[in-house]
């Protein structure tokens, strides 16, 4: 039985090394985006979005699961 420990002390750090490196999502607060109808693709400018939807305070990506092995900006 006391073999058993270093091999369970190895598993349970492995685990939780792996688990600290597991990425974080987080988001903002949504918009009331209700006036989103209000846009015309080709009429409305950067600044109708922005004053609409608000500034982005980040850049976008997505990883899609089976069609990319990496991050693709959108």
């Amino acid at each position: 039985m006391t073999r058993n420990h270093p091999r369970l002390a190895a598993a349970v750090l492995l685990a939780l090394l792996t688990a600290a490196c597991a990425p974080s999502l987080t988001t903002g607060a949504f918009p009331n985006a209700t006036r989103i109808q209000d846009l015309k693709r080709g009429v409305a400018t950067r600044a109708d979005v922005q004053q609409l939807l608000g500034v982005p305070n980040g850049d976008g990506g997505a990883l899609l699961p089976g069609l990319a092995t990496s991050r693709r900006d959108i």
